[in-house]
């Protein structure tokens, strides 16, 4: 049985794979939301969890509550590229 991943595994393997194709002040960029605000987030919840639509939606709502509009898009944006990428290689 294959083991569970969680989020944060599956973002880090995300934003490797990014290095070398985007700037390194974009990378700068999405390693710091990573780590500054979706990994205490849901860094520790499953992929397959974070993956559901209601879950992005409550997500997303939440998000709301403490980032500006713009923000919770651009931080969403970075959620949703990671659970694709996991989708595209499983």
């Amino acid at each position: 049985m294959a083991k569970k991943k969680i989020f944060k595994e599956v973002a880090v393997e995300w934003l490797e794979g990014k290095r070398g194709e985007i700037k390194e002040m974009s990378f700068s960029t999405y390693e710091s939301v990573l780590v500054g605000v979706i990994f205490p987030i849901i860094g520790e919840e499953s992929i397959n969890k974070v993956s559901k639509k209601s879950y992005m939606e409550a997500l997303e709502s939440n998000l709301k509550n403490s980032y500006a509009d713009e923000t919770v898009y651009n931080i969403m944006r970075i959620v949703k590229a990671v659970v694709n990428f996991e989708r595209m290689v499983n």
